[in-house]
């Protein structure tokens, strides 16, 4: 599975004739428009995943999280991080492993609490 090279290619299908809605260049940021559109969308799948789980419905729980992943990375890809996300997702993932399971009182014990020498990862090198 590679999110990132499905996405590439679904937009370069469906938005064929709207260059402003694919992008092959470096990472960038994107613009008000398309940046404030894509966290709308984003956020509208977060509550479709909440109301799905609300009303006890698998089948829409993870429709909306699937659908959420095609909005994020979508997002990425727009945002030219293709050639550089898998690198990135590694570096959060390493780092993540150094936590440890617990209580950050949002509500569950199946949290990741960050050790006190915690280092977050740095993408400086891939941007």
């Amino acid at each position: 599975m590679d999110p990132i090279q499905d996405i590439k290619h679904l937009y370069e299908t469906i938005y064929e004739h709207q260059p402003k809605c694919r992008y092959d260049g470096g990472p960038r940021f994107l613009s008000s428009e398309i940046s404030n559109s894509r966290m709308v969308m984003m956020e509208e799948e977060l509550f479709e995943y909440h109301q799905a789980i609300h009303e006890h419905d698998l089948e829409g729980a993870l429709d909306a999280l699937i659908d959420l992943m095609v909005f994020v990375s979508g997002t990425a890809y727009l945002h030219g991080f293709s050639e550089i996300f898998e690198k990135a997702w590694y570096r959060v993932q390493t780092a993540n492993l150094k936590k440890f399971a617990g209580n950050k009182n949002r509500g569950t014990d199946c949290d990741m609490v960050k050790p006190d020498d915690w280092e977050p990862p740095s993408f400086k090198d891939l941007l």
